[in-house]
């Protein structure tokens, strides 16, 4: 009998330790005197309540702040800029895949164009060469001027 007398508050001490599980602990600050915002959570039946409240009267024995937010709240308002900043990124995404493309074909349009030109000056060397041995073979230069020609 004693035992099950010592149960119930293991597991009391158990929930009090346990660590609040909530994503903006820490990440929060107060717009008045930039100070962490402190978690509340109050349990109302089987729903949890969080909320955030400025610290700073605590600390200075001063006015409250006066900074205080609700989880729901804030979920709600970081899902919403989140949102916005994936469709700005989804159309800046679209802009620069866009203009890639575009310099892609320039780039590639130029190779082309070095290279036809490289195309053609070695067509050009290669018949200078061939009109040289001909002319060798023929009998208009020397053997030496071959060689400092070719």
């Amino acid at each position: 009998m004693q035992e099950n007398s010592t149960l119930p508050k293991q597991d009391v001490r158990k929930q009090v330790k346990k660590k609040k599980d909530c994503i903006f602990i820490g990440k929060v600050y107060c717009s008045f005197c930039k100070r962490k915002l402190f978690l509340h959570q109050r349990m109302n039946g089987n729903i949890r309540n969080d909320s955030f409240t400025c610290n700073r009267f605590s600390s200075y024995q001063t006015d409250r702040c006066g900074a205080s937010i609700t989880g729901k709240t804030l979920e709600k308002t970081v899902q919403e800029v989140f949102f916005m900043l994936i469709s700005q990124n989804k159309k800046n995404y679209k802009a620069h895949l866009e203009g890639y493309k575009k310099t892609k074909k320039e780039l590639d349009t130029a190779k082309d164009r070095k290279l036809t030109t490289i195309e053609r000056e070695l067509s050009v060397i290669s018949r200078l060469q061939s009109d040289l041995y001909e002319k060798y073979v023929l009998g208009y230069g020397s053997k030496e001027n071959f060689e400092k020609e070719k």
